[in-house]
């Protein structure tokens, strides 16, 4: 894998098929924790522009149609029902409260928790999309970049619950972990991949330094005006 660079229109980097299906993978399973699924979110993009010619009238049916459904929803008392709380450590971390008072943060929950799952299915899902391509050129247009990074974070979270991950401390331990099983002196101490843990710590190393290496592209743009 290689770090990002700041081009015209976008950012370059690249990776490998191993890489890319790893990668793919892991954004799918984090959309599917948020009740999503890749795949559609990526097929309703296809019809949705396959459509932007369509009569727009047929539109407006169809919003008034979603409005009725809405009202009904409602009258059935649908939407005093409070969202349950995640209890898997992972989407706790991903879908955070967002007050320390309890009753504000079930409240704001009730409000936001369907909207945010959504947003963050989407930037995996633009992720996910980037990565599936014939060779090893990974390009990210400038449009994209914000959703990228949100996606790496997601990503990320979801692989600090998975390696109890707490505090700097155990941040540093799966860094000094993967660093061992990956750098330079891992071959002469004969360590290599074992565990499922050893995997993770390898991912979640890897996916922060493309994350720091995507900011710092962003950056360099930046500076260059």
């Amino acid at each position: 894998m290689w770090a990002f660079s700041a081009v015209h229109l976008g950012y370059a980097a690249r990776a490998d098929a191993t890489e890319r299906h790893l990668l793919t993978s892991l954004a799918s399973d984090v959309a599917l924790l948020l009740g999503y699924s890749v795949a559609d979110i990526l097929a309703q993009r296809d019809e949705a522009s396959d459509g932007d010619s369509q009569d727009p009238l047929a539109d407006y049916e169809l919003e008034l149609a979603e409005l009725d459904e809405r009202a009904e929803d409602v009258a059935r008392g649908e939407e005093t029902r409070m969202p349950q709380l995640p209890m898997d450590e992972a989407l706790l971390r991903l879908l955070p409260d967002m007050s320390e008072n309890p009753e504000l943060a079930s409240e704001l929950r009730n409000m936001t928790q369907d909207s945010v799952r959504a947003a963050k299915a989407e930037n995996l899902a633009t992720f996910y999309a980037a990565l599936e391509t014939t060779n090893d050129q990974i390009w990210v247009p400038d449009d994209d970049v914000g959703a990228w990074l949100a996606a790496l974070n997601d990503l990320r979270l979801t692989l600090a619950a998975r390696l109890e991950i707490l505090d700097d401390n155990a941040a540093e331990r799966v860094y000094r972990n993967a660093f061992e099983l990956t750098g330079t002196d891992a071959r002469e101490a004969q360590r290599s991949v074992e565990t499922a843990e050893d995997m993770l710590a390898v991912v979640y190393a890897t996916l922060t330094w493309w994350q720091e290496s995507l900011l710092q592209a962003v950056r360099i743009k930046g500076m260059r005006g």
